[in-house]
């Protein structure tokens, strides 16, 4: 869900590996000129939050630590109290959707980036198997993803206008 709320804000999602240290996580966050950070189930916890900037907006979830509830707003007070978007927001091809960046095991993180038509391509394309099949691992895999990687932590970029 997070993804869908970034991208509909005209933003872009930067999923961070729930194992990264302090140092990759700063790293990443300064490089993606990083606006805000998702904070959902988060073992090592105590040990990441010294990565986070010292004024970077924080939002947190259900099943982020209890601490990390304590400090920040939660997403569902700001479901709550936000207007819902009017329309159908609708992002072209080519603007960039996600970018993933590397663990930094052999130096600093690098960053993959992402378009919509890169995702678009990846369903269209599914190397011989069935539609419905490719849909369906390339759903599972996004969601999958989602709750190893991403649901973990989310940086929100500027936007880009």
């Amino acid at each position: 869900m997070s993804d869908l709320a970034i991208w509909m804000a005209d933003c872009v999602s930067v999923p961070l590996y729930p194992t990264l240290a302090p140092a990759s996580i700063g790293q990443i966050l300064n490089h993606s000129d990083a606006a805000a950070c998702f904070l959902g189930k988060l073992d090592g916890w105590e040990n990441m939050k010294t990565g986070l900037p010292p004024r970077m907006h924080c939002i947190s979830y259900p099943l982020s630590p209890p601490n990390v509830v304590q400090r920040f707003e939660g997403w569902g007070a700001i479901c709550e109290r936000t207007w819902p978007l009017q329309g159908f927001p609708v992002r072209a091809a080519e603007e960039l959707a996600k970018v993933i960046y590397t663990s930094g095991t052999t130096g600093l993180p690098k960053g993959v980036m992402h378009s919509f038509g890169n995702f678009a391509w990846a369903l269209h394309h599914p190397s011989g198997e069935s539609a419905k099949s490719a849909i369906h691992r390339v759903t599972a895999g996004f969601f999958r993803a989602s709750l190893r990687l991403t649901a973990v932590s989310r940086v929100i970029t500027k936007r880009r206008r």
